[in-house]
């Protein structure tokens, strides 16, 4: 493959390896659409994308989504999802993993500083702006509210979280059907149970 940007750097492949993250030598992040193949003159390659991302220094792709991925620019971690782009926060953290909307960060730098002495804050979760606002739409707005919401990007992670809250306020049907989308079906029984109680008395 012919890269046109500089020296390659740091590369990562996606979930479902059709997606290639470049980082060069000068901090640029690329990006490869491996599905979208273009035969140049016998030269197979994807189709490059420049997000015009700059002072970038790693990658991260979630593991359950192919266009997802956290990426750290200097001090700064944002989510991307395609083209889509969440509001960065400031760490300066290193992403180990990322998965149902949560991405594992770990403070390096601190941990390199005093390696004999590890603090349990050096490892951290940070959860995504989709996950936030399903929590805050079923405290505000309720649990019927966020199942629309989720209808419109559904993820187990998000139909776990309903389902638990649906519990909570004893929706059984709601809650039935959350984690028959979660194929939880330890849970399931857990609620047919409840429900043949309910039916007794």
């Amino acid at each position: 493959y012919e890269f046109f940007g500089g020296i390659p750097v740091n590369i990562k492949l996606n979930s479902n390896s059709t997606r290639l993250s470049i980082i060069d030598n000068a901090a640029l992040l690329y990006i490869l659409d491996l599905d979208k193949i273009v035969d140049d003159e016998e030269n197979i390659k994807g189709e490059q994308i420049n997000l015009e991302r700059r002072d970038c220094w790693n990658v991260r792709w979630a593991e359950d989504n192919p266009i997802e991925f956290a990426l750290s620019e200097k001090t700064k971690l944002t989510i991307l999802k395609d083209k889509e782009t969440e509001e960065p926060v400031v760490t300066s953290s290193f992403v180990t993993f990322m998965k149902d909307h949560e991405i594992e960060c770990v403070l390096l730098d601190d941990i390199m500083e005093r390696p004999m002495n590890p603090k349990p804050d050096d490892i951290f979760v940070l959860e995504s702006a989709q996950l936030r606002n399903i929590r805050n739409i079923i405290d505000k707005m309720g649990i019927d509210q966020a199942k629309e919401e989720i209808l419109k990007e559904p993820s187990p992670k998000l139909w776990r979280i309903l389902g638990e809250a649906s519990l909570e306020v004893l929706n059984l049907e709601l809650a039935e059907e959350c984690f028959i989308h979660c194929k939880d079906y330890y849970s399931i029984r857990m609620i047919n149970k409840i429900k043949n109680i309910n039916n007794e008395h």
